[in-house]
């Protein structure tokens, strides 16, 4: 009886990890949610226009240099609308679709990979940093990966059940959901295609079938039509310079020069890092990633044409500029999140064709390894997530504000600030967005010696910023009150 259990349980092996890593997932994700951490400067930007915009409004260009897709915008006012903008509920959509894309990279897994192997992709998604991180953050990364996700499994169901009309129509929505709620996506929509055509074509030998098979054709048009109407939203509302943050994160034009190797080879090993989530054994992973692929188009062609394609898409948008690769870190590789599973889904195949088949027991053992590292490296970066903890100065203030008191914000703390006093009666000034030349936050304050009480409220904000500002009103005036939080502080002057 008890051999007959373990052979149960050995036959049972891969679905057990899978349901775990889920759980372990989700666990993680919610353990963080429960922080609490209040919104920051592009996470505050982005409440205030849900916020303070209608739903067509939404659908134009946004404030404070914000962007986000029009769908994620709609449906986060919705849920926000019904439980009066708390921080939860702005939140919750980005949450629940990260935490959805847990099942959905399982049930990819369940059809593309061997059983015994299947497990690592949900794995390197559970424990991920950068996936968890987002998980808790009022931003559009975790949409991204969800769609992406949504667009593979949907393809992948689609060839496997191709004379169906309901595999057809869970594809077609699929698509124009992604559309409308991720920008990414639509690399990954169109390698989808791509993969769609090549499995038809190889099925029925004929490079011309696109042309003859009217769902393909109807593909075509669906696709084209509601991309059109939403790049025209997207391209009318997005702001100059958009990606100036990131305009190092686009290919060299150049290719064979010393730059070009070194962005080449930087980007690729730190992508591994950020956003992936590994931290050791980098050359078995580089050797994994790149037998994943020439496995792939031994094995699999469609899947690599699927995986690949979208990987030729993003760097060719890279390279015209029109989207940055970014790497370096949490916050910087956000544009790139997206790449995740489909990295994931490389290296686990690679894995498999390099250790499992041959090397049974160091595949488990390396296996193991490799996910309680990225565990390791999870806990260790969780204490180094960005976190501007404005929401305590913020009760603190409004608990000791009295009537006729002056009150200033740092330039980039006033998104934060006017959220969490959106329902007061609180007037406040911004001081300029002087962060590399501060002293002429002086000439600003100045205005307000001999009016009595002023209180002065920093977040996102350099040290030297408020050294200046500190200094000079402790030299006109007395300091009253003081409370610091983590990358927060807040001063009250009587001068």
């Amino acid at each position: 009886m008890r051999n007959l259990s373990l052979s149960f349980l050995y036959k049972r092996l891969d679905l057990i990890l899978i349901i775990s890593f889920v759980l372990f997932g989700l666990y993680l994700r919610l353990d963080l949610l429960m922080e609490n951490r209040s919104l920051w400067l592009d996470t505050a930007a982005l409440a205030n226009n849900i916020i303070d915009k209608s739903y067509l409004e939404l659908c134009s260009k946004l404030t404070f240099g914000q962007s986000a897709p029009i769908g994620f915008l709609i449906v986060t006012k919705f849920i926000g609308s019904i439980f009066d903008y708390n921080e939860f509920s702005l939140i919750a959509f980005s949450f629940i679709t990260n935490a959805l894309s847990l099942v959905l990279i399982a049930l990819v897994s369940c059809r593309i990979f061997n059983k015994g192997s299947r497990y690592l992709p949900v794995a390197f998604m559970a424990l991920s940093p950068a996936l968890i991180f987002y998980s808790t953050e009022l931003k559009q990364y975790s949409l991204d990966v969800f769609s992406g996700l949504l667009i593979i499994y949907s393809a992948v169901l689609l060839m496997d059940f191709q004379e169906r009309t309901k595999a057809w129509i869970f594809y077609w929505i699929s698509g124009v959901l992604a559309i409308f709620f991720s920008i990414p996506a639509y690399t990954i929509l169109t390698a989808s295609f791509v993969y769609v055509v090549f499995t038809f074509c190889s099925k029925n030998q004929d490079l011309l079938v696109i042309f003859k098979n009217k769902k393909l054709l109807l593909t075509v048009f669906i696709f084209g039509i509601f991309a059109s109407i939403n790049l025209f939203l997207v391209f009318n509302n997005i702001h100059k310079g958009q990606f100036t943050y990131f305009q190092d994160g686009f290919v060299p034009k150049v290719f064979f020069s010393s730059e070009s190797y070194n962005w080449h080879l930087e980007t690729f090993t730190d992508m591994f890092r950020y956003p992936l989530g590994f931290s050791q054994f980098k050359s078995i992973l580089f050797l994994s990633f790149f037998t994943g692929l020439v496995s792939l188009w031994k094995n699999n062609r469609s899947l690599f044409f699927l995986f690949f394609s979208t990987l030729v898409i993003l760097y060719l948008l890279s390279f015209f500029s029109k989207y940055p690769i970014t790497v370096g870190g949490m916050i910087t590789s956000r544009l790139i999140l997206f790449l995740s599973p489909i990295m994931y889904f490389i290296l686990a195949w690679g894995l498999e064709r390099l250790l499992y088949k041959r090397y049974l027991i160091v595949f488990w053992i390396f296996s193991f390894l490799l996910l309680f590292g990225m565990y390791q490296f999870y806990q260790k970066e969780r204490g180094h997530f960005h976190r501007e903890e404005i929401r305590p100065l913020v009760s603190h203030y409004l608990s000791k504000y009295k009537d006729g008191d002056s009150t200033v914000v740092s330039f980039y703390g006033a998104p934060a600030f006017k959220y969490y006093t959106r329902n007061t009666d609180s007037i406040y000034k911004t001081l300029g967005n002087n962060r590399d030349n501060p002293n002429k936050h002086i000439k600003f304050l100045k205005k307000y010696d001999g009016t009595g009480r002023i209180w002065l409220v920093f977040s996102h904000y350099k040290i030297e910023e408020e050294k200046v500002c500190v200094k000079y009103l402790n030299e006109i005036g007395e300091q009253l009150d003081y409370k610091k939080t983590i990358r927060g502080a807040l001063y009250l002057f009587k001068i």
